[in-house]
């Protein structure tokens, strides 16, 4: 597969983030990026960070069950295999979709999405649109809704926990909705009964490291001058680029020794994440968490 960017724009303002050494992690999911995403995705390691499935819908019963069929805004659902399961375990609930708009930072990695929904529910009517979530609203949600019906959107799989500040994601998000609207949201817990290399595991292996380090590839930085290291950053886990080798990459010089931040998955407590939601808009109708107490998903509503 050859190293690339999606498009000459998000090359440009990759440029712009090396130049500061700090890398957003959207840039991880887009171009060449989104087959070593797809890879990621499907691993045991990523798996063991998202919520399950059932526990996602369960949180809906009772508000939009029983009722019309649901009009579904997914937002960040990456390669789709997340989104396909909650999909299926949606209908199996009782919960009609009648119409659905996957959002995404990455036209690629939307394409991704879309054929797998269609292979695996052929019936279901879709559309996309690219969003960077991290830089404002979206026309998107408006031009698609048709209708004043509430919509739901969907933010899982501990997507709210990739951006720097996910509580003005969260924000971008309700200023893209309508009042009524209902935001359903699955993040990681920090997890107080593990250790730090517990926590750490699922990202120390190859797939993880190819998926974070495939920009750096696409601007043109040689393989073997890159080393990798991820650890524990409070209540989050962070992972840096070492340059093993002074060089240049699209213009930009990078000198041995230097480490560049790509990575930040930031885990929080229940509290927080009712927090996050309230103070962006976003009135909690319920809230719940697995088991271990390590996943949490809430609901909220769009205020007035």
């Amino acid at each position: 597969m050859a190293s690339r960017f999606e498009s000459a724009e998000h090359e440009r303002e990759f440029a712009a983030c090396l130049a500061r050494r700090e890398i957003p992690l959207k840039f991880a999911y887009a171009g060449s990026a989104a087959q070593t995403h797809d890879e990621l995705a499907r691993s045991a390691g990523y798996q063991e960070v998202v919520l399950a499935v059932a526990q996602e819908v369960a949180v809906l019963d009772g508000i939009f069950l029983p009722g019309p069929p649901i009009a579904l805004c997914d937002v960040g659902p990456g390669n789709g295999v997340h989104s396909t399961a909650f999909l299926s375990q949606l209908k199996l609930r009782g919960h009609l979709v009648s119409s659905y708009l996957a959002l995404d930072f990455s036209h690629d990695l939307l394409e991704i999405c879309l054929a797998l929904i269609q292979a695996r529910l052929p019936d279901l009517s879709r559309s996309s649109g690219t969003w960077d979530f991290e830089s404002g609203p979206t026309p998107e949600l408006a031009r698609w809704r048709g209708t004043a019906e509430p919509v739901l959107v969907s933010l899982l799989g501990h997507t709210i926990g990739n951006p720097q500040d996910p509580g003005s994601v969260l924000r971008h998000i309700r200023e893209s909705c309508a009042a009524g609207d209902h935001l359903l949201i699955s993040a990681a817990l920090f997890p107080k009964h593990q250790t730090s290399s517990e926590i750490l595991k699922p990202y120390l292996t190859p797939v993880f490291r190819a998926a974070a380090l495939e920009p750096f590839f696409a601007a043109g930085v040689p393989r073997e001058n890159l080393a990798f290291d991820v650890q524990m950053d409070g209540q989050d886990v962070i992972a840096e680029a070492i340059v093993l080798e002074d060089t240049v990459a699209i213009g930009v010089p990078l000198h041995r020794g230097e480490r560049i931040h790509c990575f930040r998955s930031q885990r929080f407590t229940n509290d927080e994440l009712k927090g996050l939601l309230e103070g962006a808009g976003w009135e909690v109708l319920r809230s719940t968490t697995d088991a271990d107490a390590s996943h949490a998903a809430l609901i909220g509503i769009a205020d007035a």
